[in-house]
C-alpha cells in the first residue's frame, strides 16, 4: 500500500469535557493558590512525550499526545503508538463523536443513571503540513468502508502504522458515526499546530438521557440534537476492536 503525501491546511476542532478551572478554584483563597493546586495535579500525571515540537504548546492541544490509548487503541493508533490528537473539520462533526462516546458510557454502565447536564468545551487549532495523508480522495474510495468503519480498528490501524512510518503528520478520513460523509483528523504530530495555541473556544451544555443528546451554546441558539437510533448497527450500539 502507497501512501501518497499531500499538503494540508486546515481548522481541526475538538471537543472535551468541561475544563476543570471552576472546580479547583472553589478549593482555594486566591488564583496563585489555584495555580499551585494545578501544577500538584499535573504532576501525578504521565509526563509528556519527548517529541519535536511539544514545548510551548497549548495544555488542551498536547494533552492528547501524554495518554496512553485505550483498551483496543483508537482508528489510526494502536494500544503501543503514542496518542493521537482526534478532531474534526465541523462543530457539528466533533459533536457527534461526543454523542456517541457518551452513549457509548452510558450503555456500558450498569447503573440506572438519571437524565444530566454535562459541561463541555469546544476549540480549534489551524494546522499546516506538507506530509499530509487525505483518506477521502477518490483513490481511496473503494476503501472508505474498512477505513472508517463503525466495527473494528483493524484496517485503519494498519494504515495508522504505515502512517507514522512515513512521517505522515495529519490524516483526514470520514466519520464512522456521521449520517453524511463528514471528515475528522488525525494528528499525529504537535509540529503542524499554527502558533502552538487555540481559537474559537466556546462552551456546550449536553443534556443527556438514553434516547437523545442535546448540546446547546452558552448565550446563543446553536443547538444540535443527536439520537441513538442513528449510530445503531443491527439494533446494537457498534463498538471497535
Amino acid at each position: 500500500m502507497t501512501l501518497r503525501k499531500s499538503s494540508i491546511e486546515a481548522d481541526v476542532t475538538r471537543v472535551v469535557e468541561g475544563q476543570s478551572y471552576i472546580a479547583t478554584r472553589q478549593l482555594v483563597d486566591s488564583e496563585p493558590e489555584r495555580e499551585l493546586l494545578e501544577e500538584m495535579l499535573d504532576r501525578n500525571k504521565p509526563p509528556y512525550p519527548m517529541v519535536d515540537g511539544i514545548n510551548g504548546v497549548h495544555y488542551l492541544l498536547k494533552t492528547p499526545f501524554r495518554y496512553p490509548p485505550l483498551r483496543y487503541g483508537s482508528r489510526f493508533g494502536t494500544t503501543e503508538a503514542m496518542g493521537i490528537f482526534y478532531g474534526s473539520l465541523e462543530i457539528e462533526t466533533a459533536l457527534c463523536e461526543v454523542a456517541y462516546m457518551r452513549f457509548k458510557f452510558l450503555s456500558d454502565s450498569e447503573a440506572d443513571l438519571r437524565p444530566s447536564t454535562i459541561r463541555h468545551t469546544s476549540f480549534a487549532v489551524s494546522v499546516n503540513t506538507t506530509n499530509g495523508l487525505n483518506l477521502t480522495t477518490p483513490e481511496w474510495h473503494e476503501q472508505k468502508h474498512e477505513i472508517s468503519s463503525p466495527v473494528t480498528y483493524k484496517f485503519s490501524q494498519s494504515i495508522g502504522k504505515q502512517a507514522r512510518e512515513s512521517e505522515i503528520e495529519v490524516l483526514l478520513y470520514y466519520s464512522a458515526r456521521t449520517i453524511k460523509d463528514e471528515v475528522n483528523a488525525a494528528i499525529f504530530s504537535p509540529e503542524v499546530f499554527i502558533g502552538k495555541r487555540i481559537k474559537h473556544m466556546q462552551h456546550w451544555d449536553a443534556y443527556v438521557d438514553y434516547h437523545n443528546i442535546t448540546f446547546m451554546k452558552d448565550a446563543s441558539k446553536d443547538k444540535f440534537i443527536f439520537s441513538l437510533e442513528q449510530y445503531l448497527i443491527n439494533k446494537a450500539l457498534p463498538r471497535c476492536e
